[in-house]
């Protein structure tokens, strides 16, 4: 997509990050100029990479503009289920859109950090993290230790006045807070949260002494209860993880240089951190409890095998024939300016493109894939092929500090998604007549008219 010439505004080749008005006014344009093409693609997702560095502290977001699954935690107010297509004008219904910023973050050195952690956190904002906890969480993973017993148990014995047991048994049941599992804007995970080291944040955290835990080097994949809120892991298979209550950092920073707290982003863990607290169960009999029963229902999807029978080795993934209602069928689209339209940033999209849907496969464990939905061109054609297959970036390398993506500051979110403030005022009218192009094999379409007001 590329400005129209003597358009009243120009995007430049960089989408608006600052408000609400100003990102749904966009991706309002974006969606008219497909559905304008004849045989128009359709797809509940819409994601940009642009040829432009994005401004200020934006990196990349997620903005739901519908959501049609409960028991997840996600809420529009008081709706768990909510559609705000006719308020964002689009032209045809979108469950979200996802801004990745430049393509440049997908390709080379930096691709490692972007797919990996950026990208994948991205598209995986569509399932949460939102689920809030009871009070007193059981513990009881379907698959994972019950805990539940073991604590209540506690109850009968003489504590000290700071919750300790003081004949050396098990400590009394330890209350917590509903947004407890929850850190930076309460839509990533909380660093004190056992996530196994996932995209959506929280840590891998090993306890190793009663009371004392350790950072490991993150996974990079989806935890199962990701997978659950997903959709694609049934609530049998889900194990029950932990919590580190009152948690005693000893004055450790994080990445930005503050005390880590629950928002702090995750830790590397090249050398473990260790900090204290008590650790408490947390298991899907817990989430279902305070969030009620997904709705659909969460299903076993089996993970895509490589021909030797392992999962996936990196982070390549055949895609189905068709997407099934766990993936997240998308549109994607390159903002750039007429001087960028050459070979070479195309191929560096189509890259980009391929990373990042392989980074999400290896996350998922192919259990989800971001389906490209390819338009057809004038001749009856394809445009270039993007599709989840032979990327190659590996997590082991991957790097940084995930702190830095579009949750800092979260305005202009919808539906609690990570949304960011950033970047130069533009208005309800900043959307500068564009053309919406696709690859070399170019299907222009010029926009006819300025959008009525309203």
């Amino acid at each position: 997509m590329v400005d129209e010439p003597g358009a009243e505004v120009l995007y430049e080749g960089r989408a608006p990050v600052d408000s609400t008005t100003a990102i749904l006014g966009f991706v309002a344009e974006v969606t008219r100029l497909i559905a304008e093409r004849p045989d128009a693609p359709r797809a509940r997702f819409v994601a940009v990479m642009q040829s432009r560095r994005g401004f200020g502290g934006a990196l990349a977001f997620y903005m739901p503009i519908a959501n049609t699954v409960r028991g997840i935690g996600q809420r529009q107010g008081n709706r768990e289920t909510w559609d705000l297509n006719d308020t964002a004008g689009t032209a045809f219904p979108l469950l979200g859109y996802v801004w990745l910023n430049s393509w440049e973050m997908y390709t080379g050195a930096a691709g490692r950090f972007g797919n990996f952690q950026v990208c994948t956190q991205e598209f995986g904002h569509r399932w949460g993290p939102q689920v809030v906890i009871p009070p007193f969480p059981t513990g009881r993973g379907i698959t994972g230790q019950d805990a539940g017993d073991a604590a209540s148990d506690g109850g009968d014995d003489a504590s000290a006045p700071d919750g300790s047991a003081s004949d050396g048994g098990t400590p009394p049941p330890l209350a917590v807070t509903p947004l407890e599992l929850l850190g930076r804007d309460r839509v990533h995970w909380s660093f004190f949260f056992d996530s196994g080291g996932s995209p959506l944040e929280g840590n891998a955290w090993a306890e190793v002494s009663p009371g004392v835990f350790r950072t490991q080097p993150p996974t990079y994949r989806f935890s199962r209860l990701d997978l659950y809120m997903m959709g694609v892991l049934a609530p049998e298979e889900v194990p029950s993880s932990f919590l580190i209550a009152e948690p005693n950092t000893m004055g450790a920073r994080d990445g930005i240089g503050n005390l880590i707290n629950a928002a702090s982003g995750p830790d590397p863990g090249d050398h473990g951190l260790e900090i204290r607290g008590r650790r408490v169960e947390i298991g899907i009999e817990d989430i279902v409890r305070a969030n009620g029963p997904r709705v659909p229902a969460a299903v076993s999807v089996p993970p895509t095998r490589d021909s030797d029978g392992g999962l996936l080795p990196d982070a390549s993934a055949a895609l189905p024939s068709a997407p099934r209602e766990n993936d997240i069928d998308v549109i994607w689209v390159m903002l750039t300016t007429r001087d960028r339209m050459r070979e070479l940033d195309v191929y560096q999209f189509d890259n980009a493109v391929e990373s990042c849907s392989g980074a999400y496969a290896y996350a998922s464990e192919g259990r989800s894939v971001l389906y490209p939905i390819i338009p057809s061109l004038p001749d009856g054609g394809v445009d270039s092929g993007v599709a989840a297959r032979d990327a190659t970036v590996s997590p082991r390398d991957a790097s940084g500090d995930a702190a830095g993506d579009a949750g800092v500051g979260a305005e202009g979110t919808l539906g609690g998604g990570c949304a960011c403030r950033a970047g130069r005022p533009r208005g309800r009218d900043a959307r500068g007549a564009s053309w919406l192009w696709g690859g070399l094999a170019a299907w222009a379409l010029a926009r006819r008219s300025r959008r009525p007001a309203r």
